[in-house]
């Protein structure tokens, strides 16, 4: 049985866009851009890392928290990915911008589905947010 959160279209996005960002970070490495290359690799694996963390919080406030930091990084690699435009192809900084662009707009839908959300006395695992499109 999967997890969750491994069902959210938002997650599975977030991990394309990892394709994607160590794809323009293997073409920046070996430049003066390589600090930047390093850290879009890690601003965006800790988008798909805090979704998961987040969907494993009992409490809104816990969840929301991870999303809201996840979405952090989003805003993290659209600054690295604009820095570096001039390094990768074109298109290459297109479908990043765009993808970026569906993942804040998607985790802001999620964190306003964990707000709309039903507080219990006691949650479950079975509990999930409405799914972000």
């Amino acid at each position: 049985m999967p997890f969750l959160f491994e069902k959210l279209d938002v997650y599975k996005l977030s991990l394309d866009w990892v394709a994607q960002a160590a794809q323009i970070a293997a073409a920046l490495h070996g430049t003066t851009l390589s600090p930047l290359a390093d850290q879009l690799v890690r601003a965006s694996t800790s988008i798909s890392l805090n979704i998961a963390e987040g969907n494993g919080r009992w409490h809104k406030g816990d969840r929301k928290q991870f999303l809201w930091i996840a979405r952090g990084s989003v805003f993290e690699c659209v600054a690295i990915v604009q820095a570096t435009a001039g390094r990768c192809p074109a298109e290459s900084h297109t479908r990043a911008y765009t993808t970026l662009e569906s993942l804040s707009k998607m985790l802001t839908k999620l964190i306003q589905s964990v707000d709309s959300m039903r507080t219990t006395s006691q949650p479950t695992p079975a509990t999930e947010p409405a799914q972000a499109d």
